[in-house]
């Protein structure tokens, strides 16, 4: 599965191009969503 090899290596360049760019965006919302599910365990 020589293919499947190389696809999986290009896919892992994009993410790592993506999470350059956009790592610290998405780490910001990662921490936002996880604050509100814990505030709205504490609500209940």
């Amino acid at each position: 599965m020589p293919n499947l090899e190389a696809k999986i290596i290009e896919l892992e360049k994009a993410n790592a191009v993506l999470q350059s760019q956009y790592g610290n965006l998405l780490a910001i919302c990662i921490g936002l969503i996880v604050v509100m599910f814990i505030a709205i365990y504490r609500l209940k």
